[in-house]
């Protein structure tokens, strides 16, 4: 599924402008939605699994690390587009946030089984075995 990314880069097809688009808005969306639900538990933190957020809230606070993670992700999305084809292009760009937004997804639906397996074991919620 990541490769599939790649194939364009390697074969020069280029993208239109509204999936290019579409996959920058994806990203963001993605890592939205991952972030409110990261810091919806502040206590749960600690078993994140992006170290560099952690070390980034262990260092710099919660508020602090959303943007120190943003500014990351797009100087990651930036160098990785120019080591596919060794120039800045938009496509390339497009493609690797892309990819980071469906991490960002995959984060997202970890962290909400995470949440709802906790919940199930409260002790305030009684096992029933019937």
């Amino acid at each position: 599924m990541i490769l599939s990314p790649i194939v364009l880069v390697l074969t020069g097809l280029q993208l239109p402008w509204w999936v290019q688009f579409s996959f920058f808005s994806f990203w963001a969306f993605s890592f939205i939605l991952d972030v409110k639900i990261t810091i919806s538990c502040e206590n749960f933190i600690k078993y994140e699994t992006n170290f560099l957020f952690r070390f980034f809230v262990s260092k710099f606070g919660t508020r602090r690390s959303i943007a120190l993670q943003v500014m990351t992700e797009i100087g990651l999305i930036i160098l990785s587009s120019y080591i596919f084809n060794f120039q800045f292009g938009v496509q390339s760009m497009s493609l690797v946030s892309l990819v980071f937004g469906l991490a960002h997804m995959m984060a997202w639906q970890s962290n909400k089984k995470f949440l709802a397996d906790v919940e199930k074991w409260k002790p305030d919620n009684p096992i029933k075995l019937s």
